[in-house]
This record gives C-alpha cells, structure tokens and sequence, in this order.
C-alpha cells in the first residue's frame, strides 16, 4: 500500500527513521562525503530529520516500510539543511548538500522525483515499479506536466528502469570537481512528460 506523506496518518519518529535509514542506504555512496564527521547511525537521524514530508509517499506491506520516494514542487523543497546539519559537518559540506540535493522546480507544471528508494530487503520484488506507476497517477491527478530527476551517470539499472517507464535524457552534467570522490563523473538529467 501506498501511503502519500500528507495523508491522515501521521509519520511518527519510528517511522521517519526507518524512511531516513532506506533512504540513506539508496544513496549513501553519493552521500558519505557529506556525513563524513559523523557515524553512518547519526546520517541516518540526520536525514531523517532533514526530510521535510511535505510531499512524497511510502511504500508499507504488512505494517512495515519497505519503500519511499521524495518529491518537491516549486516552493516545496524534499529536504531541509539547516543549522542542525550544518553543526554536525561542517558549514562548507551543508552548503554543497544544499546546493546539490536540494534542487527544487523552477515552475509550477514540473514535479521533481528528488529521491526513491527500496529497502534492501525487499529489492527485486517490483516495488520500485509500484511506486514509479503510484508516481505516474499522483503526477496526473495534480495537474502536473512532467516529471523530471536525476540520476548519477554509472547508475545504469536506474537508467535502465527509468528509460521503461518513459523517461527520456534530456542532459548529461559534468559534476566530477563536486562529485569525484563519489565515484561518479556527471549525472544525467532525465524527464517524462504527461
């Protein structure tokens, strides 16, 4: 079942972890840099609090959560940097995570897939797909245009999997001075339009 992060239940702290620790197991290669001052346990916390919940969803099977995606409009950023982050590594380090992760949407018909993520535990199981399909109606019953994201250039499962479900290219960015100690050179900048 997908749980929209705005619906009548609420995201308790338990919750958020959970979301914050798949999350940062999704993307801890690009992040690990970032967190570098602070045990993998205090990333988590640190991202699971740095998510904002404003827009986006959950994947939930037999009460637990298995799956998330995180999602900004114009205005609405996924997540938020701000002076507890910055306390814990480094104001240079918060400032280029801001800069990179927080990218919002420059006009109201573009909605940003900013993060989705499946437990490992569950990988393989079509999940992604579920939650890329629960995307595509979200996208449609908001009045949306298109969707836009990002994904690192050595990534090809990603590429791969986006490409089937109708994404298409539309830019290849350099990132390597910001992005070389990540293990990736540049990220393509992908679109499906509705």
């Amino acid at each position: 079942m997908i749980i929209n992060f705005d619906s009548k239940k609420k995201i308790d702290e338990k919750d958020q972890l959970i979301i914050g620790s798949i999350i940062q197991d999704a993307f801890w290669e690009k992040m690990k840099w970032y967190f570098s001052k602070v045990s993998k346990e205090e990333a988590t916390l640190l991202i699971a609090k740095a998510i904002t919940y404003n827009i986006g969803y959950y994947y939930e099977e037999n009460d637990e959560i298995l799956g998330a995606a995180l999602l900004s409009k114009s205005g609405v950023p996924h997540l938020n940097i701000g002076k507890g982050i910055r306390k814990k590594i480094g104001f240079w380090k918060a400032f280029l995570l801001k800069t990179l992760f927080t990218m919002s949407p420059r006009n109201e018909e573009t909605l940003c897939l900013q993060m989705i993520a499946v437990n490992p535990i569950a990988r393989g199981k079509g999940i992604g797909k579920k939650m890329l399909d629960y995307l595509d109606d979200f996208t449609r019953k908001e009045g949306f245009k298109q969707v836009v994201l990002d994904v690192i250039d050595n990534n090809e499962g990603a590429i791969k999997l986006y490409k089937r479900e109708g994404y298409f290219v539309t830019k290849h960015m350099k990132t390597k001075l910001f992005t070389h100690g990540m293990g990736f050179d540049g990220i393509f900048i992908m679109k499906k339009t509705y």
